[in-house]
Order: structure tokens, then sequence, then C-alpha cells
């Protein structure tokens, strides 16, 4: 092997541990995802997948161990994200769920569950640093099967009727006029 062709091989090894191992790596990943990302799908009510009574039954918790019911979130317009500090794309969509929650964080038709399986002093201390206000929770018990996603973040909105109008995953614009659109529709 000629020496051009083996500087340039560790160059590109060197590139590939910067971007998969270090938080350069990291910004960087986090910076490509807000540049590719768009508004959701937004589906058709009547298209909708619908909660059952079944899937009302789990509860999440706050870092103190208060626990809330997903069953008292009936009759209101729901926005869930599943996320991780540790995950660009989740990093990626927060400013535009920080602009979502802040404009309907005094609604109360309106929820937002953020929920990681992180330990709750490292989710706190994320938001915190980022100036994130939005409230971040734990699973006590698992999403029931139509909430449940292998990949992060995923989102799902849910209408006052348990429909669920949006199903994400992925780094998505959150603050999209079609976003803004379809929770207002909901709303008195």
């Amino acid at each position: 092997m000629n020496k051009r062709r083996l500087i340039s091989n560790i160059l590109f090894g060197a590139l590939l541990v910067v971007l998969l191992f270090t938080p350069l790596g990291k910004q960087l990943k986090i910076a490509i995802n807000k540049l590719t990302m768009g508004a959701p799908d937004i589906e058709k009510v009547e298209e909708a997948d619908k909660l059952t009574e079944l899937n009302y039954k789990w509860s999440y918790s706050e870092a103190d161990g208060t626990r809330h019911s997903f069953s008292d979130t009936k009759g209101k317009v729901v926005f869930i994200n599943q996320w991780a500090t540790w995950c660009p794309p989740c990093v990626a969509e927060m400013p535009s769920i920080q602009k979502l929650y802040d404009s309907y964080k005094d609604n109360e038709q309106v929820v937002f569950i953020f929920l990681s399986g992180e330990h709750p002093d490292k989710t706190t201390a994320f938001l915190q640093k980022h100036n994130y206000t939005f409230p971040s929770y734990s699973y006590v018990r698992a999403l029931p099967t139509p909430l449940f996603s292998q990949n992060i973040p995923a989102t799902h909105i849910i209408s006052p009727n348990g429909e669920i109008l949006v199903s994400e995953t992925g780094a998505t614009n959150w603050n999209s006029e079609k976003v803004h659109e379809l929770i207002d529709s909901y709303l008195n």
C-alpha cells in the first residue's frame, strides 16, 4: 500500500471515530437531523386507530415518584413523545417541541407527556441545561401496543376521543402549522 493511501485510510478512520464516538459527532448528527426534519404526516380521523379502554390503563411518573394515570387524559388532546438524552434525532426535534409546548402549556385541554427510560436525574439535568421547560416522565408500565415503538423519538397525538391522529418516528418539526391546526381543531 502506498504512503498516500495509508494516510488517507488513517484519516478516514479517524473521521469515523470522531463522528461515531465523540460529542462533536453527536452535534453533527443533531445538525443533520435538524436540516432534514419536516412536518409530521397528519392522518384523516376516519383512518385513525382508536385507543380502547384497556389502552388507557397505564401510568407514568415524575422524577419525585408522583404517579399519573393515562386514563386522566381522556377527553383531552394528548401529545406523547418518547425520547432519550443520547438520541440525536430526539435532541434535534426538541426546540420545535418546546415551541409547541409553549403554545399550549396553559391550555387544560392539551396534555404533554414526554417519556424517557433514562434515570430522572439525567433527563432533568439535560432539560435544565438546554432550558427546556416541558416535563419529562418515566415509564411505570410499558405503553400499550398502539403507542409502543422500538424506535425513538416516537410521537403520537391523540384526540379527545382516543383516536391516534399522528404516529411518527424520527426527528420531526412539531411546531408546524399543520400540527397547530390539528390541535386547534379539537379545542373548544
